[in-house]
């Protein structure tokens, strides 16, 4: 008896039912990676969370970080940034606080959502890194993973005496952009997201449409010069928040802050 197979056309519909099904199975499996880090940024962000808390319990205050440091506006032209923040600094040496002298976390994990660009530079000063050593879990053994992003509100930092005397001159504004963007609360942390961007969705330029000209003519106290190109504005809530009903790569950073609004 001759021995029976498969024809052409029964092959080709098989591999065509394969193809179909590795489609659809394929940005499945790719969906669920970045949903489960997704819950691994929120689970260590809750972790820090309760361990900012119990510090801010302790200490009446928050582990304070710097923001943008008004001597690196001196190699500049426009000196108008020293009013203005550009993006928090120096994150995993203020949250090491949180481990030593008292551990109320073990770890400062580093951020699932690792920035694309971590050698980025300013863009008023294109030779000076937009992060800086002491933002790496490294530090300075190869700047290999950046941890979440943390930053404090103007007023905590003037309440612990670590706002510059630029920054305090400006307070009026930094505290409306903050409180549109993180509600009351005096801290922020915050993963890149899914699309490992730090920047989008954290600050953006004062001119960006996403803040429908509020920052173009803001009303300054004397002596404050108009914002530049330096002036990054926390992107408010929720326009800046990462939501995976846009897909699960989207524009878009995980926040997380006291405020229960933002509280992923």
């Amino acid at each position: 008896m001759k021995a029976q197979g498969f024809t052409l056309i029964e092959l080709l519909i098989v591999i065509a039912i394969i193809a179909i099904l590795a489609l659809i199975a394929i940005p499945n499996f790719l969906e669920s990676q970045n949903r489960a880090k997704v819950a691994r940024a929120q689970s260590d962000m809750r972790t820090l969370a309760t361990a900012l808390e119990a510090y801010g319990s302790d200490y009446r205050a928050m582990p304070v970080a710097y923001y943008g440091s008004p001597s690196a506006y001196r190699k500049a032209a426009d000196p108008a940034g020293a009013y203005y923040i550009y993006k928090g600094a120096y994150f995993i040496r203020h949250l090491q606080k949180l481990t030593t002298p008292v551990a109320y976390t073990t770890t400062i994990p580093p951020d699932v959502f690792q920035e694309k660009d971590p050698t980025r530079m300013r863009v008023g000063i294109p030779t000076d890194p937009m992060f800086d050593q002491a933002d790496y879990i490294d530090q300075l053994e190869g700047r290999q993973m950046l941890s979440y992003v943390y930053e404090v509100s103007v007023d905590a930092m003037t309440a612990a005496g670590r706002a510059s005397t630029q920054i305090s001159a400006n307070k009026m504004l930094h505290m409306e952009n903050w409180v549109a963007a993180n509600g009351s609360s005096p801290w922020m942390l915050l993963s890149a997201g899914p699309d490992c961007d730090v920047f989008s969705g954290y600050r953006s330029e004062f001119d960006d449409p996403i803040f429908n000209g509020k920052y173009l003519s803001p009303t300054l106290p004397a002596g404050v010069p108009a914002p530049n190109l330096e002036a990054r504005m926390l992107v408010p809530w929720p326009l800046g928040c990462y939501d995976p009903t846009n897909g699960t790569i989207s524009w878009g950073s995980v926040r997380r802050t006291a405020s229960a609004r933002n509280s992923n």
